[in-house]
């Protein structure tokens, strides 16, 4: 088992990224950091990260995940 799968793989990771920006864009010291962002974008590069970063990278999940938003 991979590092990424034993803490819940792409189901907790996207579940972790969207409560992150969540709490980013409702969060009145930062939101103004993120006004105007793609947070489909922001969202997607962020998942490719974390899936990438514990294990080798793996294309497929950047390939499909960057060009959203």
């Amino acid at each position: 088992m991979t590092l990424y799968e034993s803490i819940g793989g792409e189901a907790a990771v996207g579940a972790a990224v969207d409560e992150f920006y969540r709490r980013v864009v409702n969060d009145p010291d930062l939101a103004g950091c993120f006004a105007g962002a793609g947070l489909a974008r922001l969202t997607a590069h962020q998942r490719a990260f974390i899936a990438a970063a514990p294990a080798p990278l793996r294309a497929d999940i950047v390939d499909n995940r960057m060009n959203t938003g």
